[in-house]
């Protein structure tokens, strides 16, 4: 049931492969400026993408160094109650 298809894709080349080239790029004479900002905004999305994981990491270590910082243990804060009520007094 299955029977196999025989595709033939054309595989035409043209004959003067700079000439083909120079009119295609012809075309694109009037977008040149928009052609020029979205060459320049691929540079961009590349070399910040490569950079981002660097970047991250660093932001990474310094985000867990201050976070063993704020870990470690802190004298608390110990007022007692007769300290309490004397403190409510001497502010009333």
């Amino acid at each position: 049931m299955s029977e196999k298809k025989n595709v033939k894709f054309d595989k035409e080349v043209p004959e003067n492969v700079g000439k083909t080239a120079k009119r295609l790029f012809g075309q694109f004479k009037n977008q040149r400026g928009r052609l020029t900002i979205v060459g320049i905004c691929i540079v961009f999305y590349v070399l910040l993408n490569t950079y981002t994981p660097y970047y991250s990491a660093e932001l990474l270590t310094i985000f867990c160094q201050t976070f063993e910082i704020v870990r470690k243990p802190v004298q608390s804060f110990q007022l007692s109650g007769r300290l309490l009520v004397l403190k409510c007094f001497h502010f009333a």
